[in-house]
């Protein structure tokens, strides 16, 4: 029988995860891409208030995401749900270091000047977090499909 952290647990974890492959498919198809059009004079300031404003909505997200998979990772009351854990770990791990060994530092550079090799390279290197929290969207759907929920 399932106990009432685990149910939790898993749930945190769906509702972040599915919170997250929501918001990085918007940011993939929509916000990045036209970020091309803001004006080169106004392009600084609004590259300062995307990083001000997006913060607050990712980071809580990610740290449950990652708080709750880290509970369920350890407390796995069988091989599969361990497997699964295993594999969204790592898909995490990837998120995690695209995110602030490339995106970050795209941003970062963003900052300073608009630079269209820049947004370019941000909106390609993006699909890995797209790519990885979409399979991971998967793995935590089919984590809840086995505890029966």
């Amino acid at each position: 029988m399932l106990g009432s952290l685990e149910i939790a647990l898993a749930l945190l974890q769906f509702a972040s995860t599915w919170f997250m492959v929501g918001l990085i498919w918007l940011i993939q198809r929509v916000h990045y891409p036209l970020m091309e059009r803001v004006a080169i004079d106004e392009f600084s300031t609004y590259q300062s208030q995307h990083q001000t404003r997006i913060a607050p909505v990712v980071m809580p997200s990610m740290l449950c995401e990652g708080a709750s998979w880290a509970c369920l990772w350890w407390y796995a009351s069988n091989d599969v749900l361990t497997g699964l854990q295993a594999c969204g770990g790592l898909l995490l791990a990837i998120i995690w270091i695209s995110t602030f060994y490339i995106q970050v530092p795209i941003h970062q550079r963003l900052l300073e000047i608009k630079d269209t090799d820049l947004l370019e390279r941000l909106v390609r290197t993006n699909w890995i977090r797209t790519v990885a929290w979409t399979i991971r969207g998967g793995l935590v759907a089919v984590h809840v499909y086995l505890l029966k929920l």
